[in-house]
């Protein structure tokens, strides 16, 4: 049994797919929001009636896709069970060829945590299955499965689950790293913003305003950060097909 999100895939399909419609129809996405007072189960259908994502440019985790065809290949039946609307789990499913089945949330059901476990456990029977997951709300699952393994989950979460299941096997390395978040923020670029010094630096005044240019030099940065962020987020898809993007920390 294989989780989707955060462990097939390096990324979340919720948040994806709100991004590609955020950048094709951004007032549609802004009215799908309103759906979230109906419950998250109801809000993930609404997007994806309006879009569905390309599911072959997703990030995929190749140590997961290694194990799964390694599964298969002793005959061992693999499925797909996620939180995310059941027409992107089948599309994950049928773009990949390696599922013998899947399940996925619906309108009415939100197919995560302790509802994921009870649906696992009514078809598969109580530790009648592994599951890879990679995610706290899979503590849930992992609970009740008779062998666990994470792949893309912190340290910390292996702890946790060895905890409970001292067997429990790491597929990778877990998930992002504080270095891909200060790579995503670009701080090489703030180096030009370093000009704010030069009206005090010229007029000898460096002192009395080091504090004024300090607050202007990292304002201007952080913004730049946050116009770079929101660039990178709404071409994921296209960064992904670039032969030099697709290494940016969000696109992998």
């Amino acid at each position: 049994m294989v989780d989707l999100d955060g462990t097939l895939i390096q990324s979340d399909l919720l948040i994806e797919s709100f991004l590609a419609l955020f950048a094709n129809k951004p007032f549609v996405a802004l009215r799908t929001l309103a759906a979230l007072r109906e419950g998250k189960a109801v809000f993930k259908t609404r997007i994806v009636d309006e879009l569905v994502v390309d599911v072959a440019r997703l990030p995929y985790n190749g140590c997961v896709l290694a194990y799964i065809e390694a599964e298969r290949a002793k005959g061992r039946p693999i499925y797909l069970a996620s939180a995310s609307d059941i027409r992107l789990v089948r599309a994950v499913s049928g773009h990949l060829g390696l599922f013998d089945g899947v399940l996925g949330s619906g309108e009415e059901v939100n197919l995560a945590g302790k509802t994921k476990a009870e649906a696992l456990c009514e078809r598969f029977g109580e530790r009648g299955f592994a599951y890879i997951g990679g995610d706290r709300v899979d503590l849930h699952v992992w609970s009740r499965c008779g062998e666990a393994l994470v792949a893309g989950g912190t340290p910390r979460l292996l702890r946790q689950l060895r905890g409970t299941m001292p067997f429990a096997v790491s597929l990778d390395e877990g998930g992002s790293h504080w270095r891909d978040y200060v790579r995503a923020l670009r701080p090489h670029q703030w180096l030009k913003n370093i000009l704010v010094f030069a009206p005090a630096t010229a007029g000898h005044v460096i002192v009395p305003s080091a504090l004024n240019c300090t607050i202007a030099f990292l304002s201007f940065s952080f913004c730049a950060s946050a116009v770079y962020i929101v660039n990178d987020l709404l071409d994921l898809p296209s960064d992904r097909e670039h032969p030099r993007k697709c290494r940016r920390p969000f696109a992998s």
